[in-house]
């Protein structure tokens, strides 16, 4: 018998220790809604969207809301819900500018703990509409069931040295000549176009050619991504080098990466998304003569083995993204044409081979 009840005991330790180290809590909240927002989306144009009172809407002008709360520190969301949902009818007089299909059919939502100035919240975001069977209901108040657990560090993390930063810029020796690129891809650069951007060709020894620089992507909006603290040199081909001097007929060859890209998903290729740069057209780039020998690229050895696959197809892209209205003058939220008047717009594509 006493072995019976000290099972049962421990047993119960264990269960209430792991429901102490959960925190189960539940909000409420009540949306206040005005069917008839007026909106500037450009100069000449304006459209009548509901929405929540502020709060703004996404890239098919569907209303969203946003609720942020103060949560305990250290924890990640380990489960939620959204439950006790009251509804009302939104007629379609008032979608205004919204397209039904764009509606999402059941609450699209999104919960997790961030920081905001030291401070840990907790972040949820919905889709307050939904299309139930062809009638449009809006969301007017909801519960929140969620549980937070607390955010394991692993001894790999315990063990990772704060990050080390350079105490200088490259750029702060030598002679440096910039120069700009609108596209990804190998570049090539001649003595003439040297000379354009200010470098003294008489006497350069190529060996001394170096280029510096971190592509023209959007930069990560967290802070707790990688970015370079410094310009990096890039591994270049410099045709002619070996004789000492940079002749008319020299070259350099290299590898750039313009203001846009795309990030891929090589697991589900589907999901891959380009990314435009809001805030550039162009990526710099910089060469220097007088820091010593640069990097080049390594020479590479062909296989001489047969071939094991023949490619005669491939998936290629090109897309139209013109970013010429940025609604409300405020934001990172870009569109290209309006189809408001003009309903059908024609767009050519020309794919080689």
């Amino acid at each position: 018998m006493f072995s019976k009840k000290y099972f049962l005991f421990l047993s119960f330790l264990t269960q209430s220790f792991l429901i102490f180290s959960q925190n189960i809590d539940s909000k409420s909240f009540t949306l206040q809604w005005n069917d008839q927002n007026l909106i500037q989306l450009s100069k000449d144009k304006t459209v009548y969207l509901p929405l929540v009172e502020d709060n703004f809407f996404d890239e098919n002008k569907i209303p969203t809301s946003t609720h942020i709360f103060n949560v305990q520190s250290n924890v990640i969301v380990q489960e939620y819900q959204i439950k006790n949902v009251k509804f009302s009818v939104l007629p379609e007089s008032r979608l205004g500018a919204i397209a039904i299909k764009d509606i999402p059919i059941a609450i699209e939502s999104e919960f997790k703990v961030t920081k905001i100035k030291e401070r840990a919240v907790g972040v949820l975001q919905l889709k307050p509409l939904i299309n139930d069977k062809g009638q449009i209901k809006k969301i007017l108040s909801f519960t929140l069931d969620y549980v937070l657990g607390p955010r394991l560090v692993s001894d790999a993390m315990k063990l990772q040295k704060a990050p080390v930063y350079t105490d200088k810029s490259v750029l702060s020796s030598g002679s440096w000549y910039k120069f700009r690129v609108d596209t990804t891809g190998i570049f090539k650069i001649d003595k003439k176009l040297l000379q354009e951007i200010g470098v003294n060709t008489s006497g350069l020894d190529p060996k001394n050619i170096k280029i510096y620089g971190n592509g023209g992507k959007l930069l990560p909006q967290l802070n707790s991504e990688f970015r370079y603290d410094d310009l990096q040199e890039n591994s270049i081909f410099v045709a002619g080098e070996g004789d000492g001097n940079f002749d008319e007929n020299d070259y350099i060859l290299f590898y750039a990466q313009g203001p846009h890209h795309w990030d891929v998903e090589s697991s589900q290729p589907e999901l891959s998304r380009h990314r435009t740069n809001i805030y550039s057209d162009f990526a710099y780039y910089f060469i220097t003569t007088d820091n010593g020998p640069g990097k080049r690229v390594l020479a590479y050895n062909e296989p001489m083995q047969p071939a094991v696959r023949q490619i005669s197809t491939y998936h290629d892209f090109l897309l139209h993204e013109l970013e010429n209205v940025n609604l409300f003058a405020n934001g990172q939220q870009w569109l290209g044409e309006d189809f408001s008047f003009e309903e059908r717009q024609n767009f050519r594509f020309d794919f080689r081979n």
